[in-house]
């Protein structure tokens, strides 16, 4: 028997006609739209269940005042918001609430991002403030159009529609003609040199790479871009990825600083003590009373003969690495030294300070070469180009400069971060600077124009350390968010994190052929991590 679908209601005679249902999307809106109640209101729509546990995706502006919310679901049952677990995602003005509740409610399905177009029907939900002095709250769903799917606004809002949005709605869903979610509604605004009123929202693939990152993406194992790699981070399945092999204790408060040589691994402690240890054997070597204040910075030197130290004292010591005798100090800082680096022919060393200045010395003799003067903030971090030919120096003013070492005059400035520069490091090619800040972002730079190439998001605070691979293919990031990330650098995709840390992550080390890991935290535990051959 022949079956055909209905063409505008037409049916042709003898012949069954097959009509394929719309689904209800003013019922789907309804049942997965919350109302969001407490010191401030909103609205969220529910995206997962995990056992008695659901989650809710809202605005971070509707909860971003402190005190309790709870959530008032479609049954018109009330659930108290678990304060401890708000998740707010950096640079997005989203927010996961959770709730428990033994009862069934149902979960939003996720739109392809991919199939997010133009000119498409969409539709808004959420608990609108009614009119009038009472204020009370409405359920109400509204039509619209889709008029922009990359709208450049603050905190990721990248969708703009004609849906009648009020306030209250804020947190909603944005739902397709299937009734499935597209993205977040959070503003409300008006259209440039027009007194026409639009509304805005967070696309859904703004936030699919961190549904992903705190494990509640098998939302999508139902749905058409469960596997879209455009939605979701790549994984690493190869035998890249590093395992952790060994915990070491060190003295003081933290760790702040690593250095790896060879088999030497080296570590400045908040304490001014330094440690070495035998990374083949993992097991300490032996340590000392450095500096009367923290360490901050640590470098070897490329023949493995000294390791310099600078610290909160003002001072930078050079020491034989081999017996650990302090060979030199070096005394022209009037401010702590945060940052060290080594040109590679090893005879000048370059130290970044908060008294805003950058020095380089003489190792043999301890004179000051250059004095480099220009940022107006503390600076953070400085790194070497691999050929020695240039320096480049991050601070709080936000500035990255580029140095020319050898006249040291000034040869590029970087602008682009908002809060302080933490770290910095460059490829071998000497081709790509990657710089991390206090917000948790990582700028990818191309150094022969001076331009961004991509921002990864990823830390949910300050990323303190960064490393590059031999062959410059992936980026390692540590954060105060405890974990550590491994990035794809050619298409700035997040590879997998490490999660083993109990406190902040504040400076890494890599063996020289990457088969080696090393990392240090607040909680003064060195953690080592081997890549395992299978």
């Amino acid at each position: 028997m022949k079956h055909i679908t209905s063409i505008l209601g037409i049916a042709i005679t003898g012949i069954p006609i097959i009509v394929y249902a719309m689904p209800d999307v003013s019922k789907i809106a309804q049942e997965i739209t919350v109302r969001i109640d407490g010191v401030s209101s909103g609205s969220g729509v529910i995206i997962q269940k995990k056992g008695e546990t659901y989650y809710i995706l809202t605005n971070t502006h509707v909860i971003d005042k402190v005190g309790e919310y709870q959530v008032t679901t479609s049954d018109g049952k009330t659930h108290q918001i678990d304060e401890q677990k708000i998740i707010k995602l950096p640079n997005l003005d989203i927010a996961i609430l959770t709730f428990t509740s033994d009862l069934p409610y149902p979960t939003v399905k996720i739109a392809n991002p991919d199939a997010i177009n133009r000119g498409e029907k969409i539709h808004v939900s959420g608990w609108a403030r009614s009119g009038g002095s009472l204020r009370q709250r409405i359920y109400i769903k509204t039509e619209g159009i889709l008029t922009d799917t990359d709208s450049q606004l603050p905190l990721g809002n990248s969708l703009s529609y004609t849906n009648l949005v009020r306030a209250g709605m804020s947190g909603g869903p944005i739902l397709n003609n299937k009734g499935q979610l597209i993205g977040i509604n959070a503003l409300v605004r008006l259209e440039q040199n027009s007194d026409n009123i639009v509304s805005s929202g967070i696309s859904i693939n703004k936030i699919m790479t961190w549904l992903e990152e705190y494990a509640i993406i098998e939302i999508n194992s139902n749905s058409q871009n469960a596997n879209n790699p455009q939605t979701r981070p790549t994984i690493n399945t190869s035998n890249n990825n590093y395992t952790l092999t060994n915990t070491l204790q060190a003295q003081g408060r933290s760790v702040n600083t690593l250095a790896l040589k060879d088999s030497i691994l080296a570590s400045g402690q908040s304490n001014g003590s330094i440690s070495l240890w035998n990374i083949t054997s993992q097991s300490p070597i032996k340590t000392w009373k450095a500096h009367s204040q923290g360490i901050n910075a640590l470098a070897i030197s490329p023949n493995g003969e000294y390791l310099v130290s600078g610290s909160d004292d003002n001072l930078i010591k050079i020491w034989d690495l081999s017996t650990g005798k302090l060979f030199k100090t070096l005394k022209g800082h009037q401010d702590s030294v945060t940052s060290l680096a080594f040109t590679p022919d090893g005879e000048t060393i370059a130290s970044g300070s908060w008294d805003k200045t950058i020095k380089l010395w003489n190792i043999q003799t301890g004179e000051i070469i250059h004095s480099l003067e220009k940022h107006s903030g503390l600076i953070n971090t400085i790194f070497i180009s691999n050929d020695g030919k240039f320096l480049a120096s991050g601070s709080a003013d936000t500035n990255i400069y580029l140095w020319d070492i050898q006249s040291g005059e000034v040869i590029n400035t970087l602008k682009g971060h908002s809060l302080s520069v933490l770290s910095m490091v460059m490829t071998t090619d000497n081709q790509t600077l990657v710089s991390s800040d206090g917000n948790g972002l990582i700028h990818i730079w191309n150094l022969q124009t001076g331009k961004v190439t991509n921002i990864l998001e990823g830390h949910l605070d300050g990323v303190w350390s960064l490393i590059v691979t031999s062959d410059g293919k992936t980026l390692i990031s540590s954060s105060w968010d405890k974990t550590i990330k491994f990035w794809d650098i050619s298409n700035a995709k997040l590879r997998y994190t490490l999660k083993e840390h109990s406190d902040y992550v504040v400076t890494l080390a890599l063996s020289q052929d990457d088969t080696t890991l090393v990392s240090g935290d607040w909680n003064s535990q060195i953690k080592i991590w081997q890549i395992l051959s299978n």
